[in-house]
């Protein structure tokens, strides 16, 4: 049986585990199935892959004029398990009992071992830089950056990378960036970003208050003096309850 590309197999026999299935609706209206391993996830032996840093990731395009950002399509799912890892995701579902024959969203390890893949199926390639299903290439010319997006795409192809048309952007001077605009000027905030935060309702629990330092620690390095800005903020989130005014 195949969900869009998730391969399930329906389970008969006795399983260690059995999980639940959470179906999440993504904001293009299509479904993301996850499975809910919170037990499972605390038996797993992480690999605990390196993940790069945002500052690690844009170092590899100091000095770059031309840009372009690819999108991994299906991400964990382009990762075929074998008979052992896929005994572990048995899930109970409304229609049976199934197991996943790749990799699904909620494992533990499932960041490690998607970041390694990628890691290593483009290793080599000038210019490039991957963060999960995120691939940016550049070049300081228009040649340079023509050169590294074939040889880029190439490589794709003989990995069996997908890429999802929809969230590319090819040859491009400036590309948002995980919050940020990266270009030939430098970094910039991701005017995206900025109004969300400012579009943020005041915090009225501590959850709410905590999201808000998130954002803001998030783009500090455009926020001078942000640790005494914020320190009321701090303060605030110390406490059992508070008035934010």
């Amino acid at each position: 049986m195949i969900i869009g590309v998730v391969e399930v197999q329906s389970v008969t026999h006795p399983t260690d585990w059995v999980n639940s299935v959470v179906i999440v609706k993504k904001p293009d209206k299509s479904l993301w199935i996850c499975i809910d391993p919170h037990d499972l996830n605390k038996a797993i032996k992480r690999p605990h892959h390196p993940m790069p840093t945002f500052d690690e990731a844009i170092q590899k395009h100091e000095g770059a004029k031309f840009f372009t950002k690819l999108d991994a399509r299906h991400g964990y799912w382009s990762l075929v398990l074998d008979e052992e890892s896929s005994e572990l995701t048995t899930s109970a579902t409304p229609f049976g009992i199934f197991k996943f024959r790749r990799m699904p969203f909620g494992l533990i390890s499932a960041q490690d071992e998607f970041q390694r893949r990628m890691e290593e199926a483009f290793e080599g390639v000038p210019r490039f830089s991957v963060i999960v299903d995120t691939i940016i290439i550049s070049g300081k010319s228009e040649t340079e950056h023509d050169v590294n997006t074939q040889a880029t795409l190439i490589r794709a192809r003989e990995q069996t990378v997908k890429l999802n048309k929809a969230k590319c952007i090819l040859k491009s001077k400036s590309i948002p960036y995980f919050g940020h605009v990266i270009s030939k000027d430098g970094i910039h905030p991701d005017p995206n970003k900025v109004n969300t935060l400012k579009e943020m309702p005041r915090p009225r629990t501590h959850k709410e208050l905590q999201t808000l330092l998130g954002m803001l620690n998030y783009l500090s390095r455009y926020i001078p003096n942000l640790s005494s800005q914020n320190e009321p903020l701090r303060t605030l989130s110390k406490q059992q309850k508070f008035v934010f005014e």
